[in-house]
């Protein structure tokens, strides 16, 4: 008997692991972190999705329920309101029809203009810092919008230097029991680039073995676009030695993260973002080498970054939200 409950709690957990959404992907507009906690009596989950291209959707659950009919009934409530969603049905009507509605909240928002609708049920919350947010509005860019239930508390309304997360571990660490999922909306998308302008984004894991790849995706789309060898000399080692820092300086917790990058070319300027959510690091920082010291006694490292300098017009280094951001701009000549 007591193996067989051994066995049973096992399978609940790994229901539960399953339930878990898959890491958020890496955005400009909007950024997402959050965790549910489970007790004996009852379990939780936050999970999120896109109901059209540019319509994001999150939410909390909790029931009252454990163990593996718990788990079903979670996987199940899951699908109903991806479901509802999908089909444009009443997402009250269908909960109540599940005999006991759930603990919820959930905050649904258009990308492209900020404009928000939230929908609560139970104990579940809706809030912006120390205020609950009403049924539907505009939230500002800049804004986190946070969804709670259980004993879960409330976090500020503003990012640290720190990053999402510093908001949200803390909450999510001192709770018993429910779901926490913070929503942080950074600017409206934009649904064309500006005039003359051409843009392309990618995202690569912080591994070496990606840079390459990612290079030859960066000057493929820059070669298709028109832009001369003249305006692009330099660029692959410049993104080489970037990557590498990022990579080799920015993640010491063995975890899979992501590194965007996003181009925008103009007749006049070619311009490179590169975005990640490692620990803070400058690279400009890195001294410049010193050239007529002999090989054999020069400092390691500064080498790339100097030629860098060198090849770029602008290079610029900023630290927000959690995330390291490097700008590199080089003027079109031809």
């Amino acid at each position: 008997m007591t193996r067989d409950l051994a066995r049973l709690h096992d399978m609940a957990a790994s229901m539960l692991q399953a339930l878990a959404p898959a890491r958020f992907p890496l955005r400009r507009d909007i950024e997402v972190e959050g965790g549910a906690r489970q007790s004996p009596a009852a379990q939780s989950l936050r999970d999120f999705f896109f109901s059209e291209p540019d319509r994001f959707v999150g939410y909390v659950l909790t029931i009252g329920d454990s163990g593996v009919s718990g788990a079903a009934r979670l996987a199940g409530l899951r699908e109903t309101v991806r479901a509802a969603f999908a089909h444009g049905v009443d997402l009250a009507a269908i909960l109540a029809s599940d005999g006991t509605v759930p603990d919820l909240a959930l905050l649904s928002i258009d990308l492209r203009t900020g404009r928000y609708r939230t929908r609560t049920f139970g104990r579940g919350r809706a809030s912006c810092g120390d205020q609950r947010l009403p049924l539907d509005g505009i939230l500002r860019p800049g804004t986190v919008a946070w969804l709670a239930t259980g004993d879960i508390g409330e976090i500020a309304e503003h990012v640290p230097v720190e990053g999402l997360s510093s908001l949200t571990d803390p909450a999510l660490g001192k709770a018993g029991h429910g779901a926490g999922l913070a929503i942080h909306f950074m600017l409206p998308r934009r649904n064309r680039p500006e005039p003359d302008e051409t843009q392309f984004e990618l995202t690569i894991a912080n591994d070496v073995s990606g840079i390459s790849a990612a290079i030859e995706r960066v000057t493929g789309f820059l070669d298709a676009t028109g832009v001369s060898p003249d305006d692009t000399m330099g660029l692959d080692l410049a993104l080489d030695e970037l990557l590498t820092n990022v990579i080799a300086y920015g993640f010491g917790d063995g975890r899979h993260h992501a590194i965007g990058l996003s181009l925008s070319v103009t007749p006049a300027v070619l311009a490179i973002e590169i975005r990640d959510d490692g620990t803070a690091f400058d690279p400009l920082s890195i001294p410049p080498p010193d050239l007529e010291a002999d090989l054999a006694t020069r400092e390691v490292g500064g080498l790339g970054i100097h030629f860098a300098r060198q090849l770029l017009d602008k290079i610029e280094y900023r630290r927000a939200n959690g995330w390291n951001i490097v700008s590199l701009e080089k003027q079109r000549r031809s």
